[in-house]
């Protein structure tokens, strides 16, 4: 059954399709891409779908957000319909066709977006088009509520006056405690009064995340079904994704192993052949903890086996093609300049806009020696828990008043903010290098001489500065303990992670240099702190937020420590050193909870 040719309008790309029964779906016409922001459906781009030859074909009519140009490898099956955008941000989308709203998925780099094509008879996408707003007011409130005391936490921290400070902070304190206390219930009610809502699914994750929601077992599995019967909905893609994150959140609860250990199963089975193998690890990562809370130890050591191969197969992968461009070595200085640079980026495992600058970051390392720049990673709770976060490393953000990811500081001063996806990773490394370039043909009298030496479990540090110009309680020096390379995958889908910073020896605020030249020591027991990092981590998940995944990395291996000097009235770190930790190697320690 044909249908009568409609011309192209305003056509930018024509694309070869496949053999499709278009017409009886009525799928020929424009439609507006958009996906689920918050309480709003947003456009993404608008696209133009129609049968030639008997072929059902796409082009873009409008580039919107993701920069569109072209729209590949349009196909049908059944009622299902597939097709990829190439452009700035490529993507997919996958969608069950139900009239003029088909509802479906959008894959956009790592993450996965609740999206519907809507028919429509624009021919353009208009600039600053406004979202179209979903009318579910309990989730506005419950917004308003957590919004507000993150807005006051915020506030409290950049507050200079003390009085205002404690004022703001007590606010906080009490907004947070209103927003645990009536967050859980307005979310009930939407699962109640809005199960057919879109915003049902996100809310449902919420609400078996929050630890002030404490759900029975009945009610989980009330939940897990109308967010699994939702997520169908929009197409196998975001079912099976539904059944993995809720397998993933349950695995965290003992009383709910059965039904973890069940979504898991289900998850793999619904892999079909041509799963890739990010895809199979993950499903596996979801299952290892179900199985072995659900004591099947003999089936989880035959996954444990299995994830060990397709890591590294990942792994190898991953390396091969990150960062995806080649890094130039530094040509080394123009001058007689001494300065070293050290470079702060504050990130998130959780952070796909960090991409770029994780990327960019980890690209610096082929590009200089540790005498011209030392890089320190800080990982943050943003936008989501991260277990390379610690308390240390929290306080450091707070020290700059970091509130958000990516941030970059360059020898204390901030620089060259801002991220973007993997494509926009060669951008930022040009623009850290225009930023690192300068500082080192400056010149520093202060000196720092550190060693650090390891025995068994514990490491001794020794410091001696030099040189120290108006030394005063305001001039400190801070260690900095990091751990070289860590696997961990996170929301962003980034394998590695480098020169992570575990803690701060001596504590956060470090030594005041009161004198020109002075010596100083501190030690770390990496047993007492392997102990510390999983206290912080229970308890931020008890008290926070829950964690994504049950993996916590915690090898400490090839770990370095860092000594800067810094001025905490400017900020300014006038002199810094990196030493190898010598001694006794690390035994690996990776641990699942």
């Amino acid at each position: 059954m044909s249908m009568v040719k409609r011309l192209l309008c305003a056509s930018l790309v024509l694309l070869v399709g496949i053999p499709a029964s278009a017409a009886d779906n009525g799928l020929d016409g424009n439609y507006k891409v958009v996906y689920l922001a918050g309480a709003a459906e947003a456009p993404l781009a608008l696209i133009k779908l129609e049968t030639k030859d008997g072929k059902l074909a796409g082009s873009v009519l409008g580039a919107g957000q993701i920069g569109a140009q072209k729209i590949s490898k349009v196909a049908m099956d059944g009622k299902t319909i597939r097709f990829e955008v190439e452009g700035r941000n490529p993507g997919s989308f996958e969608g069950i066709i139900a009239g003029e709203r088909v509802p479906g998925s959008f894959q956009i780099g790592s993450s996965l977006l609740t999206a519907w094509l809507v028919k429509t008879a624009d021919e353009k996408l208009e600039t600053g088009q406004r979202p179209t707003q979903l009318k579910v007011p309990e989730y506005l409130e419950a917004s308003a509520l957590e919004n507000a005391a993150a807005r006051l936490q915020f506030q409290a921290r950049r507050e200079s006056d003390k009085e205002k400070k404690e004022e703001l902070t007590k606010q906080a304190a009490e907004a947070k405690e209103k927003a645990a206390t009536e967050v859980p219930k307005l979310h009930r009610q939407i699962l109640e009064k809005h199960a057919d809502s879109p915003l049902a699914i996100a809310v449902g994750y919420a609400l078996l995340k929050n630890p002030n929601a404490k759900p029975t077992p009945e009610e989980a599995r009330k939940w897990t079904a109308a967010i699994s019967k939702l997520a169908e909905t929009h197409g196998p893609r975001l079912g099976n994704d539904a059944r993995i994150q809720l397998a993933e959140i349950l695995a965290t609860k003992p009383a709910m192993k059965e039904l973890a250990l069940e979504l898991a199963t289900k998850a793999q089975s619904a892999l079909g052949d041509k799963a890739t193998t990010e895809d199979i690890v993950r499903v596996k990562k979801a299952l290892l903890p179900a199985l072995k809370s659900n004591g099947k130890a003999q089936d989880a050591k035959a996954v444990e086996e299995q994830l060990a191969k397709l890591e590294v197969i990942l792994d190898n992968e991953y390396v091969k093609n990150v960062p995806p461009f080649k890094p130039e070595m530094f040509a080394g200085r123009k001058e007689k300049g001494n300065r070293r640079v050290v470079m702060e980026l504050f990130t998130g495992a959780q952070c796909p806009p960090c991409v770029a600058a994780d990327v960019a970051f980890d690209a610096l390392d082929k590009s200089y020696k540790p005498s011209e720049l030392i890089l320190l990673q800080y990982h943050l709770h943003i936008p989501g828990p991260d277990p390379l976060t610690n308390a240390d490393t929290v306080a450091r953000a707070k020290f700059y008043n970091v509130s958000s990811t990516p941030s970059t500081l360059f020898n204390g001063k901030s620089a060259a903010g801002g991220g973007g996806g993997m494509a926009n990773s060669e951008t930022k490394y040009d623009q850290y290098c225009k930023v690192i370039n300068p500082i080192l043909e400056n010149t520093v009298e202060t000196k720092l001489q550190l060693t650090a030496n390891r025995v068994g479990n514990k490491i001794d540090i020794k410091a001696e500065v030099s040189g120290v110009k108006d030394p005063d309680e305001k001039k400190h020096l801070r260690l900095v303990l990091v751990e070289e390379s860590i696997r961990y995958v996170g929301g962003n889908k980034l394998r590695f992670h480098h020169h992570v910073v575990r803690a701060l020896p001596g504590g956060v605020e470090g030594f005041a240099l009161k004198e020109p030249n002075s010596q100083h020591a501190a030690s770390v027991n990496l047993d007492e702190l392997r102990a510390q990092l999983v206290k912080y981590l229970d308890t931020y998940a008890k008290e926070e937020r829950a964690f994504p995944y049950t993996e916590r990395p915690l090898d400490f291996k090839h770990l370095k420590v860092i000594g800067l000097i810094q001025d905490d009235a400017t900020k300014e770190i006038q002199q810094v050193m990196q030493v190898d930790v010598g001694g006794e190697a690390t035994t690996r320690l990776n641990t699942h909870k």
